[in-house]
């Protein structure tokens, strides 16, 4: 389910929360979590192995973050993003945003 019901924070306990660090305005996008299927990917057991191995530890981050950037799935300008909190029953209904990611 990718609804706020299964969410383990509810909604409002996080905006919150999140108010008592943050200036909240109306509008603001508050990114909560990382639903499946999410971009990044860890290299294999073998892969991480052998990089363990052969370079050293700011090379192979830097080759992790290269290899990243590669993927398709993270978002990039021009790509839209559509964000919509409501429990199924209704019952609680933060309406729907849409951001231009630029």
């Amino acid at each position: 389910s990718s609804g706020a019901d299964a969410m383990i924070y509810r909604p409002e306990e996080t905006i919150s929360e999140l108010s008592t660090i943050l200036d909240l305005h109306p509008g603001d996008l508050v990114l909560t979590g990382t639903p499946s299927g999410v971009a990044m990917q860890a290299p294999s057991a073998l892969v991480q192995r052998l990089a363990a191995i052969f370079l050293s530890p700011g090379a192979r981050n830097r080759l992790f973050v290269k290899k990243q950037l590669d993927r398709s799935q993270y978002l990039k300008d021009g790509d839209l993003v559509e964000s919509t909190i409501r429990t199924r029953d209704g019952a609680l209904d933060l309406g729907s945003q849409r951001h231009l990611v630029q």
